[in-house]
C-alpha cells in the first residue's frame, strides 16, 4: 500500500510540478475563525461552533435539503485555502457531510472567492468531500487537490481516490484515481421446516 501511494505520489509530481503540500494553499482546521467569517455570507440562519465543527442552522440554499426548505444543519466537515479555479484571488473550498440525499453520499463542497474580505460562492458541487485532501501546486500556479473518500450503505463499501481540479474543463473537475470496493454479503440462516 505505501509503495502505491509513493508511485501516486510521485506520478502527480511529475505531471504538476511538486511533491508534497502547495506552499500557499492552507487545509484548515475546521473550528479556524476564519471559517466563521466565511459562513457568515453563505449561511440562511445563524453560525455556531459545536463540538470542534462550525455550522449553518439551515442547509445553505445551493444545497439539495436548502432549496427543498429542509430544516437540517450544514456541518463544516473540510476547509481548504489556496488558488483553485484562478490565481488572483484568494479562494477557499468548504466541505460538508450534511443537506444532500444519500445518492450524493449525503456530501458536498462550496468554492468560494475572497475579494477585499468578503467572501462570495462561486459553485457548489454535491457528491465531493475535502476532509481528507493533499494539496499539489501545478505549474500554471493553481492548486490541485487529489482527496480520498469513502462511501457505503447496507449493500456495498469503499473507497475512493480522485483529483479535484477546479480549473479544468466543465465535465473534467474530477477524476477518479483509485476504486476500491465490494459487495457486502449477508447470508442468513436457511430453516427447513420439517
Amino acid at each position: 500500500m505505501r509503495l502505491w501511494l509513493a508511485l501516486l505520489l510521485l506520478t502527480v509530481s511529475r505531471c504538476y510540478g511538486q511533491i508534497g503540500p502547495s506552499a500557499l494553499a492552507e487545509t484548515m482546521r475546521t473550528d479556524d475563525p476564519r471559517v466563521d467569517a466565511i459562513l457568515q455570507g453563505l449561511c440562511p440562519g445563524s453560525v455556531s461552533l459545536s463540538e470542534g465543527h462550525w455550522q449553518c442552522e439551515a442547509c445553505p440554499v445551493q444545497t439539495f435539503d436548502g432549496k427543498n426548505n429542509q430544516h437540517s444543519k450544514w456541518r463544516v466537515s473540510g476547509a481548504v485555502f489556496g488558488h483553485f479555479s484562478q490565481g488572483r484571488y484568494r479562494e477557499a473550498l468548504l466541505g460538508s457531510d450534511d443537506c444532500e440525499p444519500h445518492s450524493a453520499g449525503s456530501k458536498g463542497v462550496f468554492l468560494l472567492t475572497e475579494d477585499a474580505g468578503r467572501w462570495t460562492v462561486k459553485s457548489y458541487t454535491n457528491g465531493l468531500s475535502v476532509s481528507m485532501c493533499n494539496v499539489f501546486r501545478k505549474r500554471d500556479g493553481l492548486d490541485l487537490l487529489v482527496c480520498q473518500d469513502g462511501f457505503g450503505n447496507s449493500t456495498s463499501a469503499g473507497e475512493n481516490l480522485y483529483e479535484l481540479d477546479y480549473a479544468a474543463k466543465t465535465g473534467e473537475m474530477t477524476k477518479n484515481l483509485s476504486l476500491v470496493g465490494g459487495i457486502c454479503g449477508w447470508f442468513g440462516r436457511v430453516q427447513r421446516g420439517d
